[in-house]
C-alpha cells in the first residue's frame, strides 16, 4: 500500500476532478461520511478512501459531508485535520466538501461511466442525497 503522505497529495485534485467530469471517463469512487460531519465521520472517510486506494485504478474521493463554511463550527475537527494534513504537506483546502461539487451532475456521470459510493458512519445517504442510493 502506498504511503499516507502520497495519498494526501492526491486529495487536492479531487474537487477539480468532480467539477470537470466532461474531461474524464471511467468509474468514480466516493467515500461519504454522515451528514453530521463529526470528527469520526471525517476521519473514517479519509481512512477508508486511503485503504481502498491500492485496489482502485482512480483514487477514491473522500467527501466531507458538510458545507466547507461549516468547518468553523468544528474547531476540534479543524485542528486534527489541519495538523495531520500539514504534517503531510497539505491542508484542509485540499479536502472535498459536499458543497464543492454538484451531486446531481456526479450521479448523471455515474449512470454513464460508473459510480461507487461507500458510506462510513451511517447506512444510507442523507435525505438530501437519496439520488446516490443506487450507487451504494
Amino acid at each position: 500500500m502506498k504511503g499516507f503522505g502520497l495519498f494526501v497529495k492526491t486529495l487536492a485534485a479531487n474537487t477539480a476532478r468532480l467539477n470537470s467530469l466532461d474531461a474524464h471517463t471511467g468509474r468514480l469512487t466516493l467515500v461519504l461520511g454522515n451528514e453530521s460531519a463529526d470528527l469520526d465521520s471525517m476521519v473514517s472517510s479519509l481512512a477508508l478512501a486511503y485503504a481502498l486506494s491500492p485496489t482502485i485504478s482512480a483514487p477514491p474521493i473522500p467527501i466531507i459531508n458538510t458545507n466547507r463554511s461549516d468547518m468553523t463550527l468544528r474547531p476540534e475537527s479543524t485542528l486534527l485535520l489541519r495538523t495531520t494534513l500539514q504534517a503531510n504537506d497539505s491542508g484542509i483546502d485540499a479536502l472535498t466538501f459536499i458543497d464543492d461539487f454538484d451531486v446531481t451532475r456526479v450521479v448523471s456521470y455515474g449512470h454513464k461511466h460508473g459510480l461507487d459510493v461507500w458510506l462510513v458512519d451511517h447506512n444510507a445517504p442523507a435525505s438530501r442525497q437519496t439520488e446516490l442510493e443506487p450507487f451504494v
